[in-house]
């Protein structure tokens, strides 16, 4: 028992010889405090704003974009807060790349950018690919990455501010509860579905910068309202059919609301219904088909990058961001 009491007050002597005190707050100087509490300025006298998004290298894409900002820059017609606003795609456009869109900031004279990633959610392609090719982000398989797609990386000396993404605010809300309206007609015997691109090894990021729009459209008294997350519609067989199959089954009609900013729902439902059946491969003859006839469903019109909030949105987080 000696022996064992020895040992146990050795261990207890070795612990308390690392006990650390609690940790005092560090005391501030006044020079910190008041940089640390200074109002908010611009960034620079004349500062650019870009708006980067996914492209997709069809017309189509390119007008819509091209709508948004000309939106955004009447916005700013009043206040002048951005001496150019130009917009660009991360891929799909060599002509109007990163580093073009930028180029023509640095030919306005522009002294520092605001980029606003005009992508729905946070997920791998701007915490990785937009910041690696605007030269944020330094990770050697990041830029082999880019480079294998072609993407240019820029280089400039002037400051960046990357502002968030069009899920940080009330957007998707917003746009969600307009799109539902739209088109409801009896709640109780109305279910609700999103479908969206979203990121499986973003999955809780995703949810929880959905969940605004989710909360907000079951407040208008729909018992259900789910989410699918389908890619650009190669999972929608086997994620967001099955849901408006059972709601059809319940007696229920399911209205579909496409989370994309290009694809209002009609048109993706009418587009995702062409894809061959999604398994082992096209010839599986068990692989699921995405066709919806004999369902009760409705699809919502516009696309989140026609709908009138979303160039404010981008404009006022852009203005946010102008300054430092």
């Amino acid at each position: 028992m000696t022996g064992v009491c020895a040992l146990v007050a050795v261990v207890l002597l070795s612990a308390s010889s690392f006990a650390q005190p609690p940790m005092q707050a560090p005391k501030l100087s006044d020079e910190y405090k008041a940089d640390l509490n200074r109002e908010l300025a611009p960034r620079g006298e004349k500062i650019g704003l870009l708006i980067v998004s996914h492209g997709a290298g069809v017309p189509s894409w390119t007008k819509l974009v091209n709508g948004i900002t000309d939106k955004v820059r009447a916005l700013d017609e009043k206040n002048r807060v951005f001496a150019a606003i130009e917009c660009c795609d991360m891929e799909f456009n060599y002509e109007n790349d990163i580093v073009a869109g930028f180029g023509r900031l640095e030919k306005a004279g522009c002294d520092a950018v605001v980029v606003v990633p005009a992508f729905i959610y946070p997920t791998s392609h701007v915490q990785f690919d937009v910041v690696t090719i605007l030269g944020l982000y330094g990770d050697p398989k990041a830029r082999e990455a880019a480079h294998e797609e072609n993407a240019r990386i820029l280089r400039t000396k002037l400051p960046i501010a990357l502002t968030p993404t069009l899920s940080a605010g009330d957007l998707l809300k917003d746009y969600a509860v307009n799109q539902v309206k739209s088109v409801m007609k009896d709640p109780a015997n109305e279910r609700v579905l999103f479908v969206a691109h979203g990121d499986d090894d973003y999955a809780g990021l995703v949810d929880a910068q959905t969940k605004s729009a989710v909360d907000a459209v079951a407040e208008l008294g729909f018992d259900s309202v789910d989410t699918a997350y389908v890619g650009m519609g190669a999972m929608f067989a086997s994620r967001a059919k099955p849901v408006i199959e059972k709601n059809t089954k319940d007696g229920k009609k399911t209205i579909v609301v496409a989370l994309y900013l290009a694809s209002g729902s009609k048109k993706f439902l009418e587009r995702v219904q062409k894809f061959p059946a999604m398994g082992a491969g096209a010839d599986d003859e068990n692989a699921p088909s995405p066709s919806l006839e004999g369902l009760n469903y409705v699809g919502t019109e516009t696309a989140l990058g026609e709908f009138e909030g979303t160039p404010k949105y981008i404009y006022d987080v852009a203005v946010e961001a102008s300054k430092n």
